[in-house]
């Protein structure tokens, strides 16, 4: 496999992509009136949804997308509920959330049953609801070939990626139907319809994720 393609996979890959797209951000200034249409679009409409008050729980919260959303849902008024399996990770992650998001951290393992009932009752027991889920906790796994791949490292990436999604959706959901509301977004991945080399399992596992509904 080139190395290039390795490292796009790869968690410091990762991480320049989510800066570079950062920095364009950044580098986007609004232009002038009436110099073109773009720079006069108003904000899509979810840019613009607040969630004062309202109770996140995110899975794989200390990754890079994981504290991302962190960020995002704290600023935009969301109470926070974050969950990962690294403990320290997880306290980073919040550290530089708002006293608004009333941050609750869970040291969790979403593919232990037992432990996904936990951080949910936990949730609950906390701050009485669940209105939104993001079902993010994943891996990437060995980027090799399928015939060089162990069956120990294909079972443990399907059991993160598409156990770990199964399980909080199965514990999440009789909530969200009880209070009949709540909003529940899985992490999916392009390689689920367009697979690179040597990321079988990981994509296989995603095109499952794109079916749980």
């Amino acid at each position: 496999l080139p190395d290039a393609l390795a490292a796009l996979w790869s968690l410091p890959g990762t991480r320049v992509i989510v800066l570079t797209l950062k920095a364009r951000r950044t580098a986007r200034k609004p232009g002038k009136s009436g110099s073109n249409r773009t720079s006069q679009r108003k904000p899509n409409m979810p840019d613009r949804i607040r969630l004062d008050g309202r109770v996140a729980v995110v899975t794989g919260a200390a990754g890079v997308i994981g504290t991302a959303t962190l960020q995002l849902l704290a600023e935009r008024g969301a109470r926070i509920v974050a969950v990962d399996r690294r403990e320290a990770d997880l306290a980073a992650a919040i550290k530089d959330l708002p006293a608004s998001a009333e941050a609750l951290t869970i040291t969790a393992d979403v593919t232990d049953e037992a432990e996904v009932k936990d951080y949910v009752r936990a949730a609950v027991d906390r701050f009485g609801t669940i209105d939104a889920f993001y079902n993010n906790a994943g891996i990437e796994g060995d980027i090799k070939p399928i015939p060089e791949y162990s069956l120990e490292s294909f079972r443990r990436v399907l059991d993160v990626n598409v156990v770990g999604v199964f399980l909080g959706m199965k514990h999440v959901l009789p909530v969200m139907l009880k209070q009949n509301k709540g909003s529940i977004v899985n992490t999916a991945s392009m390689s689920a319809l367009v697979p690179a080399p040597g990321t079988t399992i990981y994509s296989s596992g995603k095109a499952a994720v794109t079916s749980m509904m």
